[in-house]
């Protein structure tokens, strides 16, 4: 086993580097659980890179996390790999905490790292990497276990994430635009109070700009 830091104190980006490593070296699987998935450019060129190899690409993410604005900011990645076929799933029985990484039969990573640049750049994580078969094959089976008994097809409209849902009636893709920022805020838990926007403060700033560019809000939907 290795255990693999990151954060502000840790000199070079290992645990980044190597995500990015696992995902280029892998064969045929690579599964990804994590309550917030929000990739940079180059993890995300990995990934579609991987599905176009032919790599049995999942990803399983909570239907509805507890942070709202990373919900919808996530939903831009996800699509992105439906389009190619890629196997995203909806955990519906509620938050996913967990955090795995697996890759072919060979390894395996779990810790506290999510998927993200904030957990692979800026936190203070750890993560560590299996290689003993048993343990993978444990992975295996709890990832399985997971997706096939709790989690929806987030490839499917009908199982998009929560914000999506609103515009599918009207056959439209809307853009999320200035005006629909106050909507937003009130959905984050304690509405447009001071505390729930200084605690999401950070994410609010990061999708600020992209909710000023007029972007296309669809559901998740491949078809």
């Amino acid at each position: 086993m290795q255990v693999v830091p990151s954060g502000p104190d840790v000199s070079g980006d290992d645990l980044f580097a190597g995500i990015l490593s696992f995902i280029f070296s892998a064969r045929h699987r690579l599964w990804i659980v994590s309550p917030y998935f929000l990739p940079n450019e180059m993890l995300a060129e990995a990934l579609q890179i991987a599905v176009r190899r032919g790599v049995d690409v999942r990803v399983v993410v909570p239907e509805k996390s507890d942070q709202v604005l990373v919900d919808l900011a996530r939903g831009q990645f996800l699509r992105d790999l439906c389009a190619l076929k890629c196997k995203v799933l909806l955990y519906t029985p509620g938050m996913v905490h967990a955090k795995a990484l697996l890759v072919d039969e060979i390894a395996a990573a779990v810790g506290s790292a999510n998927f993200d640049s904030r957990s692979m750049f800026l936190n203070f994580e750890v993560s560590s990497v299996i290689h003993s078969p048993a343990d993978v094959r444990g992975v295996e089976a709890w990832i399985e276990k997971a997706h096939d008994a709790n989690a929806g097809d987030g490839c499917d409209g009908r199982n998009s994430p929560r914000y999506d849902r609103r515009h599918r009636s009207s056959g439209r893709a809307d853009a999320l635009t200035v005006v629909e920022l106050p909507w937003l805020l009130k959905c984050m838990p304690g509405g447009l109070s001071g505390k729930s926007i200084s605690s999401s403060g950070s994410i609010f700033r990061a999708i600020l700009p992209m909710a000023c560019t007029a972007r296309p809000i669809r559901s998740i939907d491949c078809e």
